[in-house]
């Protein structure tokens, strides 16, 4: 559970192979908007997360807010995840023209 205006899981800047797997997530706040309950996040070239897999978690906010914000991030795999009162569920953006997601699959 997290009450607070940050993000519950951060996958930041150059982390590679990493698994966000089979949890059960709450954001409880209410005071922020926009916030994505698992925020993966690069900041620009040659600081951008790789292999990150979201799979199987059970997300829920109660703000507008994204249940998955991911950004400026090479490769991502989303499976099977829930998410419940969010005002969007998936929010994928790259903000390098030059270098656009490598991969990005999203499956049920």
């Amino acid at each position: 559970m997290n009450s607070t205006t940050k993000s519950a899981v951060t996958v930041y800047r150059s982390s590679k192979l990493v698994t966000v797997r089979d949890n059960a997530l709450y954001q409880t706040q209410t005071s922020a908007a926009n916030i994505g309950v698992v925020f993966v996040s690069g900041t620009g070239i040659g600081s951008m997360p790789s292999g990150i897999t979201i799979s199987g978690n059970r997300i829920t906010t109660n703000a507008p807010n994204f249940g998955m914000r991911v950004e400026v991030t090479q490769d991502i795999l989303i499976l099977g995840n829930y998410v419940y009162g969010a005002s969007y569920g998936i929010y994928l953006r790259t903000t390098i023209p030059l270098y656009p997601f490598y991969f990005a699959l999203i499956q049920g």
